[in-house]
């Protein structure tokens, strides 16, 4: 009887464990977002989020109807010092950001935010830029998180 009481639970701890293991495992995949906003012929779309280790890792493409993305605007000042918000208030946070050329129409990259200190699990979380490529206009988009 004591056998049948053991091997009962542990087919219920197991059950338990592999029923919750794929939600543990989707709750770290990215979060798709695919919204777009298009300035001075510039479009720029959120593909998807993810949230990992205190960081959001927001995942971005910039699409130009012209040849107006160079090359050598890769890097540091290829967006210029993005703004970023969550619900509405101004975030002073230190972030990282990467870039890279697809074809001159098209450059694809992430912006990787230290939001340890944000408590809440949601948010409306708000993305905006005055200049991307050595072109000024604004772009700007919000999602929930």
């Amino acid at each position: 009887m004591k056998k049948l009481f053991f091997l009962s639970t542990f087919c219920l701890l197991l059950f338990n464990y592999i029923t919750s293991t794929p939600a543990k495992i989707q709750a770290k995949q990215p979060i798709n977002i695919e919204k777009s906003v298009s300035d001075k012929g510039i479009t720029f779309t959120i593909n998807h989020y993810e949230k990992k280790e205190g960081k959001l890792i927001i995942y971005y493409t910039v699409t130009s109807e012209h040849s107006v993305l160079k090359e050598n605007q890769i890097g540091y000042q290829f967006m210029d010092r993005p703004h970023f918000y969550v619900n509405q208030k101004y975030l002073n946070v230190s972030f990282h950001e990467n870039q890279s050329k697809i074809n001159d129409h098209k450059f694809t990259g992430f912006v990787s935010l230290d939001l340890d200190n944000i408590k809440s699990e949601h948010y409306n979380f708000t993305f905006s830029t005055d200049r991307i490529a050595d072109q000024v206009g604004f772009w700007k988009l919000s999602f929930n998180i």
